[in-house]
């Protein structure tokens, strides 16, 4: 079997169903990934619009995986996120943590090593499942044994889509792994808030300083006008009002 079949199972044709012969964080473990698990309905899966802190429980108690595109969308591709603990029918898993599956629904197969149908991120970024390094270890998971707390564009591996393009998607400050892990996730860019400038009377000059330059001339034209009136009627004004 190609490092392919290793890295993402096959589908069975007739049932349209993945068979899991070999695939690591699958196969042995009898629980199979988020993918499948949720075109079965044996999960729910939550795909979030804002970004925000959210608490990824075991998939086994929580039956929820997360899925993750730009804004929320929809579409072939896209991220699948579940928190899977050595326990129950994962005891045997090679290590702990968070793992992120890239799909893209549009391939029919899982034969091309660089753009598969579902694919392990693998957090070590070693790709060894890929190149036969072996079946799956402790540093597929997140953070993993290598400590890898960041998914995003520029990360080793990222979040890019398989053109290459930016998705917005983000997983930041991945805690050690635990039944319920809570994680920065993303899906929009964030937008650079800019400082909060109070309007000023009159008409909007260019910038700040224009703006003060103004209500210094309006205030000398005040005096002046206080001035001409008190001369015209021959008395000072009286400060007290």
């Amino acid at each position: 079997m190609d490092a392919a079949s290793k890295a993402v199972f096959p589908v069975d044709p007739g049932k349209g169903s993945p068979s899991s012969p070999r695939l690591p964080f699958v196969s042995s473990w009898r629980c199979p990934s988020a993918w499948c698990k949720s075109t079965q309905g044996w999960v729910g899966v939550v795909s979030p619009t804002t970004n925000a802190d959210v608490t990824v429980s075991d998939v086994k108690t929580s039956r929820t995986a997360y899925r993750l595109w730009k804004d929320g969308g929809g579409g072939n591709e896209y991220f699948l996120v579940e928190n899977r603990q050595q326990t129950g029918l994962d005891a045997s898993l090679p290590g702990p943590g968070l793992l992120v599956w890239h799909i893209d629904e549009a391939i029919a197969g899982n034969t091309n090593e660089s753009h598969y149908k579902v694919a392990l991120m693998q957090a070590d970024g070693q790709r060894q499942l890929e190149t036969n390094g072996n079946r799956g270890d402790e540093g597929d998971p997140f953070p993993g044994s290598t400590g890898n707390a960041a998914f995003d564009e520029t990360s080793t591996p990222n979040s890019r889509s398989y053109a290459g393009s930016p998705t917005s998607v983000a997983l930041a400050d991945i805690p050690s792994p635990s039944a319920a892990m809570t994680v920065r996730v993303s899906v929009r860019d964030t937008v650079e808030e800019q400082p909060f400038v109070p309007e000023l009377p009159g008409p909007v000059p260019a910038d700040v300083e224009s703006r003060l330059k103004a209500i210094e001339q309006t205030l000398q034209a005040l005096v002046v006008a206080l001035l001409g009136a008190s001369a015209r009627t021959g008395a000072a004004p009286d400060p007290r009002g």
